[in-house]
């Protein structure tokens, strides 16, 4: 298995496990606007809570992998399959945060997907 995969496979598991941290703990602290963001007060507060501040952590994580993968691939091929995110994270949202997926939403990934494996399948 070529390393930059795992690499991305990797950043996609931290990328997602992050979003849905952050969002757990958003639930907990309550909407966030410009102001909050620009309160030090407020902002210490925000990444103090532990959902949020473990989001992050995997986020940095998550960094480091895609710094890897993009290091062994043309970045016009690895970004398109970021893609992958998005569908990990609804995922994610609709078994954990018990979110709404429309049969459109369902639709549309399906249609994304299709577009992937032909863009792995003419690359190799």
């Amino acid at each position: 298995m070529n390393i930059g995969y795992l690499l991305f496979a990797l950043f996609v598991i931290f990328h997602s496990s992050s979003q849905m941290l952050e969002k757990i703990g958003l639930r907990h602290v309550g909407q966030v606007g410009f102001r909050e963001l620009t309160n030090p007060i407020s902002l210490f507060h925000i990444l103090t809570n532990g959902y949020i501040f473990s989001g992050v952590v995997l986020a940095v994580f998550g960094l480091v992998c895609w710094l890897g993968a993009i290091s062994r691939f043309e970045i016009s091929y690895i970004y398109a399959f970021t893609a992958v995110s998005f569908m990990v994270v609804t995922f994610l949202a609709w078994l954990i945060l018990k979110e709404n997926v429309s049969i459109a939403r369902i639709g549309a990934f399906s249609v994304l997907l299709s577009g992937l494996v032909l863009l792995y399948l003419t690359s190799r």
